[in-house]
């Protein structure tokens, strides 16, 4: 699962939470049944997008991978086909994600800048 999806995931629970306050502490069932329609519609969505069969250049710009890299780890079984003979796909649900590094910090630091000084580099 991506980030993007566990934050979607983390979503969901604290909406499934919120059906259970109002139904268990408040006794509305409305809005319980509310919130549990939204948990649905989430998931539904979620389910959609990870069945979402992308190209090797798509799967390639969502997770880090390069599509030379994708099309052997498909070629070996590592992710499965998703497409056909010739023109490989990936389902986005079964991309490997590589980690990606922080963004360099464009705020001057005094104190780095100090600490450089006085080591002499």
């Amino acid at each position: 699962m991506t980030p993007r999806a566990d934050a979607l995931a983390a979503l969901a629970e604290q909406w499934r939470a919120e059906a259970r306050l109002l139904r268990e502490r408040y006794a509305d069932e409305r809005g319980a049944r509310l919130c549990e329609a939204h948990v649905a519609e989430l998931e539904t969505t979620l389910r959609a997008a990870a069945d979402e069969a992308l190209t090797l250049e798509q799967a390639a710009a969502e997770s880090g991978y390069s599509p030379e890299r994708l099309r052997k780890l498909i070629a070996d079984g590592t992710i499965p086909q998703a497409g056909r003979r010739h023109a490989p796909r990936v389902k986005r649900g079964d991309l490997p994600t590589r980690a990606r590094r922080p963004a360099a910090s464009t705020q001057y630091d005094p104190d780095a800048d100090a600490l450089r000084l006085v080591r002499g580099s």
